[in-house]
């Protein structure tokens, strides 16, 4: 991180600000075709809310506690966000189960 400290914030930038963009995008995506058949249990979309609202608290607590000094703090919420992301990640199997196979 030192080393290259701009491309270790590029990456952070990308990986967690346009991440937990793109999940709120894809979660307002899944409100707005609430009335059309949707794959999977009823409580992915509540799910998928509640994971995506403690990513952006935990972000901003993530930057507020990195300016603050507080770098394991910072880190710490940085590895629960990461893994949080994986978890929105792995929850897209849930849309994809209904597709066959390739044409």
């Amino acid at each position: 991180e030192k080393n290259q400290r701009a491309t270790h914030l590029t990456g952070a930038f990308f990986a967690f600000f346009v991440g937990i963009f793109y999940f709120w995008l894809q979660l307002l995506l899944f409100w707005r075709v609430k009335s059309l058949p949707q794959p999977g249990a009823p409580w992915i979309g509540p799910l998928r809310l509640v994971l995506c609202s403690i990513c952006t608290i935990l972000t901003v607590a993530m930057v507020v506690l990195h300016t603050w000094s507080l770098r394991s703090a910072s880190a710490a919420c940085e590895w629960v966000v990461a893994m949080l992301l994986f978890t929105l990640f792995g929850l897209f199997a849930v849309d994809f189960s209904g597709l066959d196979g390739c044409t």
